[in-house]
C-alpha cells in the first residue's frame, strides 16, 4: 500500500513539472489563420538555420551554411554575422495564387517521408556562393527546440525545410516539409500541418513563396495519461532569387 501512495506521488509530482513545460491552453481547433504567428509555448528556443545553395540543374552543391537561428532571421541579416551582403527578402502573405502541391495537412505518417529528399548524388563543389543568384536552387531548413522548464531535458526539435528553384524573378517550383524529434517518454507527436501560398515579387506572380508550419506535441506522463499540448510554429519566406526569411516561436 506504502509502494502503491509513494508511486502515486511521484507520478504526480513528475506530471505537475512537466505540466510548466508550456502555458499554450488548450488546443486549438484548427490551424492559425494566415498572418497569425501561432500558438506559443514559452520554453521553445530558436534551434538551427541550413542553407543549401544547388546549381541551377538542382544537382551540384554551391555551398552549405549552417548557423544559430534567432526568432527572426533573413538571409541578409545571416550574411551580415558571416561579413557579407546579400539582397533583402519581401515578405508578405498576399497570395497571387494557392498552392495546390501543398497539403494543408502532413500527417504524422508522411513526415518521414517528406523529408527523405537527398541529394546523395549531388557534387560538391569547393566554392563560396552567396544566397542569391539569377537563377539557381536553394534548400533552407529551420528547427525549434523545446526544453522542460524544470528540468532542462530536451524534448523535441521541430524542423521545417523548404527547397526551392527560381529563375529570376520568378520560383520555378517548391517542396515544403515539417517533422518532429521529440523524446518518446513525455512527449506524443502529432504531426504538423499548416498553409502556403505564392505571392506577387518583381512583376511576377509566383515571385516569392510563404509557408507555415506547425507541430503538434502532447505532453503526456506514462499512466497519468496527456496535459497539455505544445505547438512549434516556423513561418519561411523565400523570393525569386535565392533570398529568404524565417520568424519561429511556440
Amino acid at each position: 500500500m506504502k509502494a502503491f501512495w509513494f508511486s502515486l506521488l511521484i507520478g504526480l509530482a513528475a506530471s505537475a513539472a512537466l505540466l510548466t513545460v508550456n502555458a499554450a491552453g488548450a488546443k486549438p481547433p484548427n490551424l492559425p489563420p494566415r498572418g497569425t504567428p501561432g500558438v506559443a509555448a514559452p520554453s521553445g528556443t530558436p534551434g538551427t538555420i541550413t542553407f543549401t545553395q544547388y546549381s541551377p540543374d538542382g544537382l551540384t552543391v554551391l555551398d552549405v551554411t549552417r548557423v544559430p537561428a534567432t526568432a527572426s532571421d533573413t538571409a541578409a541579416s545571416v550574411a551580415a554575422r558571416l561579413g557579407k551582403t546579400v539582397p533583402g527578402v519581401t515578405k508578405t502573405e498576399t497570395p497571387t495564387e494557392a498552392d495546390p502541391a501543398l497539403p494543408s495537412i502532413a500527417a504524422t505518417r508522411t513526415d518521414s517521408s517528406a523529408r527523405a529528399r537527398s541529394f546523395a548524388s549531388a557534387k560538391r563543389v569547393k566554392r563560396a556562393a552567396d544566397c542569391c543568384s539569377s537563377s539557381g536552387c536553394g534548400s533552407l531548413e529551420v528547427t525549434r527546440d523545446i526544453t522542460s522548464d524544470v528540468f532542462g531535458n530536451w524534448l523535441g526539435t521541430f524542423h521545417h525545410r523548404v527547397y526551392w528553384c527560381w529563375d529570376y524573378p520568378r520560383i520555378t517550383g517548391v517542396n515544403v516539409a515539417c517533422w518532429s524529434d521529440v523524446d518518446g517518454t513525455f512527449i506524443d507527436n502529432n504531426g504538423c500541418g499548416g498553409w502556403g501560398n505564392y505571392y506577387g515579387w518583381r512583376g511576377s506572380a509566383r515571385g516569392g513563396h510563404v509557408s507555415y508550419r506547425q507541430g503538434d506535441w502532447s505532453n503526456c506522463v506514462y499512466f497519468f495519461g496527456c496535459f497539455k499540448n505544445i505547438y512549434p510554429w516556423i513561418q519561411i519566406w523565400v523570393n525569386g532569387n535565392g533570398a529568404w526569411a524565417q520568424d519561429q516561436g511556440g
